[in-house]
């Protein structure tokens, strides 16, 4: 009987979490609890807990798409330059170029 009262109280809160939209509350809710029983923590901290986690993750989704949204070019590698469009570079000079320690002197 506490399994199905658990998992009604599981997906009430994931259905709340939906509503006002906390992806990463939903998903975490109840691992940060068991956590939090564990541990010994207050309701406090957990909820201090889930909020910390839900800010990560929408920062992390706020770069993310400023990153897509900016169109920046992809990283490219040394084996994918097209040395024809750039003819003052010579080809046979930039692996050494790649390799080349440089010591200072002071």
């Amino acid at each position: 009987m506490k399994n199905v009262s658990d998992n009604l109280e599981h997906a009430s809160v994931r259905q709340y979490c939906k509503a006002v939209r906390t992806p990463a509350i939903a998903a975490n809710f109840a691992s940060l609890a068991e956590q939090a029983v564990k541990e010994n923590h207050t309701h406090i901290r957990y909820l201090e807990a889930l909020l910390a986690l839900e800010c990560e993750e929408r920062d992390r989704h706020a770069i993310a798409n400023r990153i897509r949204d900016s169109q920046l070019p992809r990283m490219k590698t040394l084996e994918e330059f097209d040395f024809a469009q750039a003819p003052q570079i010579p080809a046979a000079k930039i692996p050494r170029t790649g390799r080349r320690r440089i010591h200072r002197t002071e």
